[in-house]
């Protein structure tokens, strides 16, 4: 085990909670079967997990189960418990690590000769995750001294998962002692290591993009607009829906945001669309997606990219050189209009706004999307929906309420702003 990663390991006596885990990482925990640098195709929920190889005890590399040093015994990988908050979607990991003295406990204060060799009292115990294939795992430690619960050589422990980390996961637990061999600075230190697996966590509020179907259009009324079994929702399971309105009238949408001829892309909650009739004109409800109401192993989350890209117009256009990945499973589009009338991916464009219009798009295979009237046509890509990786920074549906902005949900540029 390298210096660098042993001084991240911290000297506990009771209850310890290791921390820091909430990395900026996309690839900490890639799936069995998943080929090194290459995105999976499918949700990483479903794949089987790898075991970590085994390496020498002084091996530098952390991507491996290290060999116990000779003086102490390994035991196998801890029993624990987990447990799921979907408000902020953390995870955490209980289990009670234990590691056999290898020598007498030493005694508080100073050290007799006589007692020499002997184990200093407290277990230190670090947390890494294991990358198939990788050049180094990822690790931290820290200690949540916990006077109630005091502890010597077996310590309950507690693995925090911030909201990146969705599993499976490998995870090696380094369990390590210190010693005093000859003298008070003569020290040694005693370690072994074993692993945790953890199945997948399921994520809430998880993005369904479907195929682009018109809801509604006719005239502009107050009314209420159910759509659980139609145009591809479910009848059930539904946390909301994701759906352009396009109004030549003017309107709100359940009480909240106006309704215009701006063809503003909506994310609402439930599956009712509450329609509140301002004044006279026509209106068109276009279906594009859904979120799911509980957390669950299926589902995309949404990725901006952090620079919108923009496609050279045609009448099928390739999206993977704008940094959408193989595997995504639609994409985030602002689309200025030209003259005419412009069908971008199925959906309608409102022409000559001389502003942009956000629209989430299915993609074909090969990523292809495909835009009819192109003249004066330009499409911009802002981000995209991928299924779940075990470690990923994408982003669930939050609303902060009924009725909300696509591109408020997802930080992205307000569409008035993009020309």
């Amino acid at each position: 085990m390298t210096e660098d990663f042993a001084a991240n390991l911290s000297r506990v006596i009771p209850r310890r909670r290791v921390v820091g885990l909430v990395l900026p990482v996309l690839a900490l925990l890639l799936p069995a079967t998943m080929a090194i640098g290459v995105p999976s195709a499918t949700s990483a929920f479903a794949d089987p997990l790898q075991a970590p190889p085994a390496c020498a005890t002084a091996d530098p590399n952390t991507n491996c189960v290290h060999a116990p040093t000779p003086d102490v015994v390994p035991l196998p990988g801890p029993a624990w418990t987990s447990t799921y908050n979907p408000l902020n979607h953390q995870r955490e990991v209980t289990f009670v690590g234990t590691i056999i003295p290898p020598h007498p406990t030493c005694p508080s204060g100073g050290i007799p000769a006589g007692d020499i060799p002997c184990t200093f009292a407290g277990l230190s115990i670090g947390a890494r995750f294991y990358v198939p294939g990788g050049k180094a795992a990822v690790g931290a430690a820290s200690s949540l001294p916990d006077p109630s619960t005091p502890c010597v050589f077996a310590c309950k422990y507690t693995v925090d998962f911030g909201a990146d980390y969705y599993g499976p996961a490998t995870i090696i637990l380094t369990f390590r002692v210190s010693n005093v061999i000859v003298a008070a600075n003569d020290l040694s230190f005693s370690t072994y290591e074993s692993t945790i697996e953890l199945p997948a966590n399921p994520a809430p509020n998880l993005i369904h993009v479907i195929k682009p179907a018109v809801a509604y259009s006719g005239k502009l009324k107050t009314m209420s607009l159910q759509l659980a079994g139609k145009h591809g929702i479910p009848k059930t399971g539904v946390g909301g829906v994701i759906v352009q309105l396009v109004s030549s009238g003017f309107a709100f949408v359940q009480a909240e945001d106006p309704v215009t001829s701006e063809g503003q892309l909506e994310i609402v909650s439930g599956t009712k669309l509450k329609i509140s009739k301002q004044n006279a004109g026509n209106l068109t409800v276009r279906v594009l997606g859904w979120y799911a109401k509980a957390p669950s192993t299926t589902g995309s989350l949404f990725h901006a990219l952090d620079v919108p890209k923009r496609v050279k117009t045609a009448a099928t256009m390739v999206l993977g050189s704008a940094g959408v990945p193989a595997d995504a499973t639609g994409v985030a589009v602002a689309v200025i209009a030209g003259k005419g009338t412009t069908v971008v991916g199925g959906v309608t464009v409102a022409h000559a706004l001389g502003h942009a219009q956000y629209l989430l798009l299915p993609v074909k295979a090969g990523l292809k999307l495909s835009v009819k009237n192109t003249k004066g046509v330009k499409v911009i890509v802002y981000g995209y929906t991928e299924p779940v990786h075990p470690v990923d920074e994408g982003l669930a549906v939050q609303l902060p309420q009924p009725g909300y902005a696509f591109s408020d949900v997802f930080h992205l540029p307000g569409p008035l702003g993009i020309s």
